[in-house]
């Protein structure tokens, strides 16, 4: 089970086009990675149907001009996605597109205050890697737009965001591999569960390596234990039942796009004591 970013597991990804070694990959979406025959199970949806969802929701705001900073950082993720987000996004119309791309963790505040001086009507912030600054800069951005959504990928589930976030967080909305703690209990209980164990909320990707683990469970359970016959049986099932959401496999164990639109991510942070 791996949480390598893109810009990682694109350069071994040829280790698994044989049987000797089964990966589940929870963070890559590179479509260099899409619809291969090979020994690589990958439950999490592919760049290219993550960013038309996000262009798809982005479109449906009101207003006309959007502003896109791309985190240099993890660059096998970042560009393509912009690609894609671009391509969709042209294709629906009716909106002017700013682009800049920076190292979101080395960024220069009075560059990116310059560029605010003109009025945008919503902020897509396409970062991996669940870059902590990726807060601040939603809130110097909100500082500027005060009513302007902040869009973020599924890549910035975490505690670390939405506190350097401050006032933007209200403004915040998330495209998530998973749904909202408010609105899914078995979610909201898992991560109480966690806290409470190691005493501090994981970022969202504990959730996907939690269905990992049960997918290889289940597997094992039924007396599954090469990476050829592991493979053979999770593909072989209509659909993974895990207890924190369904997960879904084409025929080479892509997933099936499933994603969510989170909107109060004040409910998502860490309980404070």
């Amino acid at each position: 089970i791996t949480t390598k970013p893109s810009s990682l597991l694109t350069q071994s990804a040829y280790l698994f086009e044989q049987p000797g070694a089964l990966i589940i990959n929870t963070s890559a979406t590179n479509v260099q990675m899409s619809g291969k025959d090979d020994y690589m199970l990958r439950i999490v949806t592919d760049a290219r149907a993550e960013q038309q969802a996000i262009a798809d929701y982005i479109h449906g705001l009101p207003g006309s001009r959007l502003l896109v900073l791309q985190d240099t950082a993890n660059a096998a993720y970042t560009e393509p996605a912009y690609e894609f987000f671009r391509q969709r996004f042209d294709q629906l119309g009716g909106w002017q597109m700013t682009h800049e791309q920076f190292l979101f963790e080395r960024f220069d505040p009075n560059l990116v205050a310059a560029l605010l001086d003109t009025p945008f009507d919503a902020l897509y912030l396409l970062v991996g890697e669940f870059q902590a600054s990726t807060g601040n800069l939603a809130q110097l951005f909100h500082h500027h737009n005060p009513d302007a959504p902040i869009v973020l990928t599924p890549w910035a589930r975490s505690d670390a965001i939405f506190e350097n976030a401050g006032p933007a967080l209200d403004q915040l909305v998330m495209i998530s591999h998973h749904r909202a703690q408010a609105d899914d209990p078995a979610i909201a209980d898992y991560l109480k569960r966690f806290r409470e164990r190691f005493g501090y909320q994981p970022q969202g990707m504990a959730l996907l390596q939690r269905q990992a683990l049960e997918m290889l469970e289940q597997a094992h359970a039924q007396g599954h234990r090469t990476p050829s016959a592991v493979r053979q049986y999770l593909l072989s099932l209509p659909y993974i039942e895990t207890s924190l959401g369904t997960i879904e496999l084409d025929q080479f164990g892509d997933r099936i796009p499933q994603l969510y639109v989170i909107t109060n991510l004040k409910s998502e942070l860490q309980p404070k004591p």
